[in-house]
């Protein structure tokens, strides 16, 4: 199924957003996924470029990382 089209997180970038998104640390959120706390740092980082991608829209790199979560779910279509 397309990542439009798919409500719950089937990746990692979702799975990272829905938990930064529901007010986890992104420490919790690493060890909820079984990665390091760097590991999570290094995907929130791509995560908020991909946006900054798909958006074109450079804005999201001044953003905190649950603003970044909350406009990646919202761009996905993906509830929280």
């Amino acid at each position: 199924m397309s990542r439009a089209g798919r409500p719950p997180a089937t990746d990692l970038f979702d799975e990272l957003a829905q938990g930064i998104a529901a007010g986890r640390t992104l420490r919790d959120v690493a060890e909820e996924l079984g990665i390091t706390y760097r590991q999570a740092s290094i995907r929130m980082r791509n995560l908020r470029q991909e946006l900054v991608r798909e958006t074109n829209d450079a804005a999201w790199l001044d953003r905190t990382n649950v603003q970044v979560a909350l406009g990646w779910l919202e761009h996905r279509g993906i509830e929280r």
